[in-house]
Order: C-alpha cells, then structure tokens, then sequence
C-alpha cells in the first residue's frame, strides 16, 4: 500500500494505491475495509493474471468512505494462481473525519412535575467537537438555552464518553462517542415540548430533536351544567389540563340506588379550557340520576367530579333543570344558552385569575 492517507472525509472519494512488487504468474490485488461487524471489499472485480513472467502490479482504487467505518482496518491482499494463501499488506487504521452523528436513540422522554430530569444524546464526533448548544422549541423557533453548572440553575448540561452502537450494512458497528445531558431542575407545566441539540467540529455541526413529555395524570374536569328533561340529560364540563399527553373523557351515569352505567365510547378532548357537553338518553321520567366524568391519558386517570339531576316529564311547567321546554321556546331558550355561555366564560375567567396569582400549582 503506497501513501495511505493521513484522513478521509465522509462521503468523499478517495483513492488508494496497492503495489505486488514481484509476483509469477501475475498477481491479482484485492483491498478491503475491516470493521468490527463486517468485511467490505473495494471496487470488486476480476483480476489480470495472464503474464506467466515475473511482474510488477499496480491496481488503484478509489473508495468512499462513511463515518461508521472510523477505526476500521484498511489493507490489500496480493495472490495468484501458486498460493492458497493471499499476502497482506501492511494494515491502515481509516480516520474518517465527519460532522458528528447520531446513533440511532429513543426519541422520547418524560418525568413529572417536581421533578428533575436529564435529556439524554448520544453523539460521535471525529475530530473532536467545538462546541455544543442546547434549543427550546417554541412555536416552531428555537430559543438557544441558558446553561450554566453553578448551583441553583434551571439547566445544567455534562458530556462523558460512552460507547455507540451504529447499524451499518444491515450489523451494528461499535464507536467511542459521547453522552451528552441536559438537565432540567423542577419541572414545570411550560418545561414539556422539543428540545434540540446541536453538536459541531471542524467539519460541520449536526442536529437531533428529543420530545420531553410530562408524566401526570390530567387535572379533574370542571362541571358546569347539567339538564335532565323528557328521558334525556346533558351533561356539560369544560376540560382541564390534560397532564403533557392526549387525554379523553368516561361519562358515567346511575339512578338513585342504582348501579353505575359507562357509556361505551370515549368522548374527545376539544382542548383546555374549552367546553364538551355529552347526551345520555333512555332514562327514566321523574328519576334521579348523577353522573360522574373523568379525564385519562397514557398514565394514569383524573379525580372523578360528579353532579346530578332529576329528569321531568315533557313540558312539565317550572320543571327544574329543564333542557327541551326552553331550549325549544324562543326567548326562553335564548335566555337559558345565554345563561349557559356566561356562566362558561365566568368559570374559564376565574380559572385564568387564580393561575395568574397563585403560580404554578398541582
């Protein structure tokens, strides 16, 4: 092997000189690269081995390199027709040299409120890197972070080594990289969301984005109305916060004495703060019912708030908590929706205030 290089570069052609200095019949040269999963040969193909003089060979190739064969083996073998046994060159260690990578990793973490949290990424950097810098998503912008290690800070970062397992050629190849850490002190509501993480050398700078999500469960929903009229009620709550992960809603209902019934199907999240009203029919005239309703996410289920409601027979005059009658009725019915949406808008304001004053609170 004439001048190996010093480096390559990723994604680079580079050429590769092999020389058989003496050899009878002539003799056919092969190079490989060797990593720790597996063996690819360059630029395969037959050899020239018709001259039965004694001959000097020379065959060039020309090769590309990626970042997972950094480390690797690089050597020729010469052999012809009178050996079972192929010469070895002299064997070269690659140093390709790339923006760093990342290996393939969960994407997703999570923690609760309270809690402290470290955002994981793992990297490779050949050379070595320069500089890292850690993002916020907000609304599609990334918000470069205050990092800093002295006590009492909201994000504190550390790198170590660790070893990496890269998948290249259908086998996992192993690297000496990085783990670097973001760590996130008290986790509030408005720490969940993307986090990006840019890695960069001499080369180039690479980036990965990680999903942190809150473990809780979601806040209890708020009941606002309920009516119970002509073998029907509706229940109406507005949703809370649904504790970092989708949440959706389980209507119950019971007469007086009775067992509890759920509804079969889930009911959707329209969103925090906004209003979901839900019909449950076939019940009783003059029976008393309550109800329950509870929000769950992928963890774990809301505190249960419950109401209830006597339903009345059509167009019983004054029937308390009436739904059909007015609603039906013109004025009445105006009167009554407007009651409804005030009385929404009252609830959602003062929710709003005492988040305002009292903070952060679970």
């Amino acid at each position: 092997m004439t001048n190996p290089p010093d480096a390559v570069f990723a994604g680079n052609p580079t050429t590769l000189t092999c020389v058989s200095s003496a050899s009878k019949p002539q003799a056919c040269i092969r190079a490989y690269i060797r990593t720790s999963a597996n063996i690819r040969e360059l630029d395969p193909g037959y050899c020239n081995q018709e001259s039965s003089s004694v001959q000097t060979t020379t065959r060039t190739f020309t090769f590309t390199a990626s970042a997972e064969e950094n480390g690797a083996k690089l050597y020729c073998n010469a052999s012809n027709s009178v050996t079972d046994h192929p010469v070895r060159s002299q064997v070269y260690t690659l140093n390709v040299q790339s923006r760093p990578q990342f290996p393939r990793q969960s994407n997703q973490q999570a923690a609760a409120l309270g809690e402290n949290i470290r955002l994981m990424f793992k990297f490779v950097s050949n050379p070595a890197y320069v500089n890292l810098t850690w993002y916020k998503l907000i609304n599609g912008t990334a918000e470069k972070l205050t990092v800093s290690n002295s006590s009492g800070s909201k994000y504190r970062s550390r790198v170590t080594d660790a070893i990496h397992k890269f998948l290249f050629n259908k086998a996992e190849v192993q690297l000496s990289g990085h783990l670097a850490e973001l760590e996130i002190s008290d986790v509030k509501r408005d720490d969940f969301g993307q986090y990006k993480f840019v890695a960069e050398n001499d080369v180039g700078s690479s980036e990965t984005i990680i999903s942190f999500n809150l473990i809780d469960r979601p806040c209890p929903p708020i009941l606002t109305t309920t009516f119970c009229e002509n073998r029907m009620a509706n229940v109406t709550w507005i949703s809370c916060f649904n504790g970092g992960s989708t949440q959706t809603f389980k209507l119950l209902y019971k007469k007086k004495a009775g067992h509890w019934v759920e509804l079969p199907d889930n009911i959707t999240d329209p969103g925090e703060d906004m209003a979901v009203s839900e019909v449950v029919k076939g019940l009783e005239e003059r029976g008393e019912y309550s109800f329950r309703v509870y929000g769950f996410n992928r963890w774990n289920k809301s505190d249960t708030v419950e109401t209830s409601c006597t339903v009345t027979a059509p167009g019983s005059p004054g029937a308390p908590g009436a739904l059909t009658g007015p609603l039906a009725g013109g004025i009445s019915g105006a009167i009554v929706l407007m009651g409804v949406v005030l009385l929404v808008v009252v609830i959602l304001r003062r929710r709003k205030q005492g988040s305002r004053s009292s903070g952060e609170t679970k």
